[in-house]
């Protein structure tokens, strides 16, 4: 089933502020109380594209060529990882399959992928945040815990529609 409403902000994350399942927010000026399924919500917003030749170079160029030698196979890995099922899409398309349950199928993949790799990171914070509501850091003192927790609030920062709006 295709996700369409993508939350760029955690709603288990918001949580901590909502009294009830509500929070409430401001934007610009004005004030509102909202449900956390309605707050930082937009409508396909983790839908990939197909990246252009010139982006890829620009990812080389900026992540990989600078990376250290045995992090850049992996760093190469996302590329594929994020761009294989357009060309998936393509070959169907140039080889005329029209198999329509498949092309529902890349269709799906490509509105859900993103969304779903987020999830992955916020199901393995889960036991962080729990822990920060109960006051305990413990977990920071840990190679793996603050590699972790570090990871997951990078990218909660990086995923936010402001931050999205300001770097593309």
């Amino acid at each position: 089933m295709k996700k369409r409403r993508h939350h760029y902000v955690w709603q288990h994350y918001l949580a901590a502020w909502a009294t009830s399942e509500f929070i409430w927010c401001r934007r610009n000026t004005v004030v509102f109380r909202t449900n956390l399924k309605n707050v930082a919500v937009t409508k396909d917003f983790y839908r990939l594209r197909d990246l252009t030749i010139p982006e890829i170079e620009f990812i080389y160029k900026l992540a990989i060529e600078r990376s250290q030698k045995h992090l850049q196979d992996f760093n190469k890995g996302w590329i594929s990882f994020f761009t294989k099922v357009f060309r998936v899409k393509e070959f169907c398309k140039n080889n005329e399959i029209s198999d329509f349950n498949m092309h529902e199928k890349i269709d799906e993949i490509i509105q859900n992928c993103e969304e779903d790799l987020h999830m992955h990171i916020e199901d393995d914070a889960i036991k962080y945040l729990d822990s920060l509501r109960k006051e305990d850091t413990t977990f920071y003192d840990t190679n793996r815990g603050c590699i972790d927790f570090a990871h997951f609030i990078a990218v909660q920062y990086l995923r936010t529609e402001p931050v999205r709006a300001t770097h593309l």
